[in-house]
């Protein structure tokens, strides 16, 4: 008997190609930011890496870009949802805007813990929180209309913008690179 052959449609071949790229993207960055903070560690310079080059901190860079600069003021709290292992932009929002309270919310356990072990030796350590949850399950309800919330460029921000504006008043951002520098980032 002859094996049938079964041929994926190539809409549905594209769509697990890109899958797959947005995967093998993601853990590209997180195997990044984790060998940046294992290097750190085994120099026993954790400290260091609370210095983030400007061109790192994306939170101000979307801050910049949408001229929100003034915002900042009145501000109180500030979240990144996925933050990631080693929060680096919060860490250059901290330096430069010290009195503002800043969260972090990380999905994966792993990241999450490996995010407030870092944390805690940095002058953040006071003033930024890790969250281990699911951007959609957290608890938004103590932000302002005054306050900011980032979703990072691979967080899939529809639960997300959901849970927000049901239970904040908060200014909502897609935090730079943005999508489509997001998206050349897989391809390229």
């Amino acid at each position: 008997m002859a094996q049938k052959i079964q041929q994926m449609k190539s809409s549905e071949y594209t769509k697990e190609l890109l899958k797959k790229s947005i995967k093998n993207w993601k853990n590209s960055i997180s195997n990044g930011e984790f060998q940046t903070v294992l290097q750190a560690k085994r120099n026993d310079k954790i400290y260091r890496l609370y210095n983030v080059k400007k061109e790192h901190s994306w939170v101000l860079k979307t801050i910049e870009d949408k001229k929100s600069k003034k915002k900042l003021l009145f501000c109180k709290n500030i979240i990144l949802v996925g933050c990631g292992l080693y929060p680096y932009s919060l860490f250059d929002m901290h330096r430069r805007f010290p009195d503002i309270n800043y969260h972090g919310i990380e999905i994966s356990e792993k990241r999450a813990k490996l995010a407030k072990i870092i944390t805690a030796e940095t002058p953040a350590r006071d003033n930024l929180k890790i969250h281990c949850c699911a951007g959609e399950e957290f608890d938004y309800s103590f932000m302002s209309d005054e306050d900011m919330i980032f979703i990072s460029v691979d967080v899939n921000e529809n639960k997300i913008y959901e849970q927000i504006i049901k239970t904040s008043r908060a200014q909502i951002y897609s935090c730079a690179p943005y999508k489509s520098s997001y998206v050349n980032g897989i391809f390229t």
